[in-house]
């Protein structure tokens, strides 16, 4: 009762609870990259854990503020880093050429890189920027992830690269159409965690149904080749039976 008590009265906050749900994501990205051994499980803890800072860190970000400040900004490489790494992980886990993988890697992180450097470039100078507008710079990871994860559903369907590439998708939207209705940084960065927090989700739902594809047909080919064996053993056994039969 005691505990129950103690846990009501802890002001716990949104973006706590957003910052614990990406954190227990990164323990279990982590457990993955060791037990498979995957490296696009690598950049998905690396994105999990600086989501967890960024998301978890609010409080901290003089919330509330219409304009840009250098309280605030800190945390903006880790928030754009956090999505740069993810469209990594996604890209790197999708079934892409190398070359495709590549080009479509620089036009994500071009934009999060060109941000942080001119940001901390206005800030020097005094000029003055609406912090809802510095959301734009996720829309070309999540745009590159929803287009590569589209191209991705042709060559390897029904694993849930589709509803993968919608939930990239999605976040551009919240991003553009939620501030005609007058909402605030903070809220587009809780509405941005929903769309973040369940493509991870069917990353690892993906990965899952993708080795229990190749553990199937493995199965299937292992009892092929049983079968085929047994097929050349009777095969021989009757040659043996015949050139006895022959021989006697």
């Amino acid at each position: 009762m005691q505990l129950i008590d103690y846990i009501a009265r802890t002001p716990f906050t949104t973006s706590n609870l957003l910052g614990l749900v990406f954190l227990i994501l990164c323990i279990v990205f982590a457990e993955m990259r060791q037990k498979t051994g995957k490296t696009y499980f690598s950049a998905m803890t690396l994105s999990m854990l600086l989501s967890s800072i960024a998301w978890g860190s609010i409080n901290y970000q003089n919330p509330g503020q219409i304009y840009v400040d250098w309280g605030w900004w800190w945390a903006q490489p880790i928030y754009a880093f956090a999505v740069m790494t993810l469209s990594f992980g996604v890209l790197n886990y999708l079934p892409l050429s190398k070359s495709d993988q590549t080009q479509l890697k620089w036009i994500a992180s071009a934009p999060s890189l060109a941000y942080i450097a001119l940001v901390t470039y206005y800030l020097l100078i005094g000029t003055t920027l609406i912090r809802t507008y510095s959301e734009y710079v996720l829309i070309p990871p999540c745009v590159v992830m929803g287009i590569a994860a589209y191209k991705a559903e042709k060559y390897e369907p029904q694993i849930g690269h589709r509803l993968l590439g919608s939930l990239a998708l999605m976040l551009p939207f919240v991003i553009l159409v939620f501030p005609i209705f007058g909402a605030k940084a903070e809220v587009l960065r809780f509405w941005g965690a929903i769309p973040l927090i369940t493509l991870s989700i069917i990353i690892l739902t993906s990965s899952l149904l993708r080795e229990q594809a190749k553990i199937s047909t493995n199965i299937e080919q292992l009892f092929a080749a049983e079968a085929q064996l047994i097929k050349l053993n009777q095969d021989l056994e009757n040659r043996v039976a015949d050139r006895t039969s022959m021989l006697n």
